[in-house]
Parts: C-alpha cells; sequence; structure tokens
C-alpha cells in the first residue's frame, strides 16, 4: 500500500529513491524495494545502522519516540491505559 506523505518529506523521498545506494558488493545490482539499502544483497540497512545514521546528523530518535508514546498514552481513556482518577 503507497504510503501518502507530506510535500516537504514526499520530496525528499523521492530524491532519495532516486539516488540509494546500497552497500553490497556481491549479488545483483538491483537493491531492492527497499527504501534504505543495507550491507546485504536483497536487505534493508538495519535499525541500529539508521539510528547511529541519524544521531550523526542531530536526530534523536529514542527521544522523539518515547515523546509520542507518551502523547499517545495521554489520550487514550483511562481504562483503556490503565491511569485511575483523582476524585
Amino acid at each position: 500500500m503507497p504510503a501518502v506523505l507530506p510535500l516537504p518529506l514526499a520530496t525528499l523521498v523521492r530524491k532519495l529513491l532516486v539516488n540509494r545506494r546500497g552497500k553490497a558488493k556481491i549479488g545483483t545490482p538491483d537493491d531492492g524495494p527497499w527504501l534504505l539499502p543495507g550491507g546485504q544483497p536483497g536487505r534493508p540497512l538495519s535499525d541500529s545502522q539508521i539510528g547511529l545514521w541519524f544521531h550523526k546528523i542531530g536526530i534523536r530518535p529514542q527521544q522523539a519516540r518515547s515523546t509520542a508514546l507518551f502523547t499517545l498514552v495521554t489520550e487514550l481513556p483511562a481504562d483503556v491505559s490503565g491511569r485511575t482518577s483523582s476524585t
């Protein structure tokens, strides 16, 4: 299923798709369906490598993930999230 991305991000992803290259030296020249091809033919870049890549450019994915999860939990009803009301 195609992903719908907002315009600035969609433009960057299209550029990445055109210029992407895997690190694999053995195997087929096609990197497969991966947006971020990894070091093994036909495999994506690992999550730890992506984390290191983001860290180098100043993006802290773990902080963003924690904030997003906290925000989602605060939007859930109390009976779903396990929160108790202070009445």
